[in-house]
């Protein structure tokens, strides 16, 4: 079971490498994301604002690894085409071999980069909503707190 997947991965070529620590970047900070953004209510209205711009920090990061991908999938593409051209240009007895290897990386590694890439789209999708729906709540306990509080101002101003 193992064996096909070990042989998948090392027809993607060089390139497969790239694309797991990317993969593994992008759901490290949609996780992290996640958990920041579902936590976000709870943080102190003193640190709302350095909490928020953590947060745009690390979603410019997963937005930066989720491009990156399918660009490395591209690159994956150019070098398997450059080594089929390479195949076919020879004049070697091997050249069909070379040739479907040479596809195979180009194919694999374009695959590779747009399964990372996707949910990485997704994921940010979801924390920008969770983020939006953040900021609402706070607004909304801001007001609610303010009409709480208003009465004791004016209690106390008046005394």
């Amino acid at each position: 079971m193992i064996e096909p997947l070990v042989t998948y991965w090392r027809t993607g070529g060089l390139l497969m490498p790239v694309l797991a620590c990317i993969s593994y970047g992008i759901w490290f900070f949609y996780l992290r994301l996640r958990s920041q953004a579902l936590g976000m209510i709870r943080v102190p209205d003193a640190f709302q604002e350095d909490h928020l711009e953590s947060i745009g920090r690390d979603l410019l990061l997963m937005s930066a690894l989720t491009a990156a991908a399918p660009l490395i999938g591209l690159l994956g593409t150019v070098i398997g085409m450059v080594t089929t051209f390479d195949a076919v240009s020879s004049s070697a007895g091997r050249a069909g071999d070379e040739v479907a290897a040479g596809i195979s990386q180009a194919l694999i590694t374009t695959q590779c980069g747009l399964v990372v890439a996707i949910p990485g789209l997704f994921g940010r999708a979801r924390v920008q909503r969770l983020m939006a729906h953040a900021r609402v709540r706070m607004r909304e306990c801001a007001i609610r707190l303010n009409v709480r509080l208003e009465p004791l101002a004016t209690e106390h101003v008046a005394i």
